[in-house]
């Protein structure tokens, strides 16, 4: 993480790497699991969302399945027009914000109170306010969460209560659990964000909120694109010219 702070190209990177776990965790069957049947969970990421779009995220981490999660290290992907309120971290007995980094995209959380040190469950609450729903970024440790040997589904479960039927979860692939709010999914990994549609829509944000910005991933995209809009048929153009000269 040290090393993350002092290079502002690992940061871009993690978050690229965190995108792609989360489009595979949608894809995945592990997702397509509610609380009938399932196994336990080493990660527990509660979302409740009331009608104006307020969001209370908890994430409960049970540290006995990876002691590597008492050094304190996390990081949150900021994004747009989401604002992120305190990030508080408690142990077994105690509670205290988590230290904040700005490293964009990412937002650096650092426990500094050594609060999970020796912590058999560490629990991260805060909250996020988007109008209409919109994004909601998630705090990620700062290593992959292990998965567990022999185990058929991912230790990393997201439930997410809604405050109407008519409001659901577009990202990532979850399902909805019958005659409730609330949606679920259980993953190897965990999605750096979550997007809900509520029933009132999405508003448009505050203008003089903070905004998250994507640390230059998408003018990086869309160069890619180019490049590969110009290299296929000057490649193509040259296997050509070269096939006419060994004739």
């Amino acid at each position: 993480m040290n090393r993350a702070r002092s290079r502002g190209g690992r940061p871009r990177l993690a978050a690229t790497a965190l995108a792609i776990a989360s489009v595979v965790t949608t894809t995945s069957p592990l997702s397509s699991q509610g609380t009938s049947g399932a196994s336990p969970a080493d990660v527990e990421i509660r979302i409740e969302v009331d009608s104006a779009g307020r969001t209370r995220v908890t994430e409960r981490f049970r540290t006995a399945a990876d002691s590597a999660l008492q050094e304190g290290r996390y990081q949150l992907l900021a994004r747009p027009c989401a604002v992120i309120g305190a990030v508080a971290i408690a142990g077994d007995d105690r509670t205290a914000p988590l230290r904040v980094a700005s490293n964009d995209p990412w937002q650096l959380l650092t426990d500094t109170a050594n609060v999970g040190a020796g912590a058999s469950t560490i629990v991260i609450q805060y909250q996020v306010s988007r109008p209409g729903g919109g994004n909601i970024p998630l705090v990620v440790p700062t290593h992959a969460i292990p998965h567990r040997d022999g185990a058929r589904t991912g230790s990393i479960r997201l439930t997410v209560r809604l405050p109407d039927p008519s409001a659901r979860v577009t990202f990532p692939r979850v399902v909805s659990l019958p005659g409730t709010n609330e949606w679920q999914g259980q993953f190897v990994a965990i999605p750096s964000f979550v997007n809900v549609r509520l029933s009132s829509g999405d508003r448009p944000c505050d203008t003089a909120a903070p905004t998250g910005r994507d640390g230059g991933l998408v003018w990086r995209f869309w160069l890619l694109v180019a490049i590969l809009v110009l290299w296929v048929p000057t490649y193509q153009w040259w296997a050509g010219r070269t096939r006419e000269g060994d004739e």
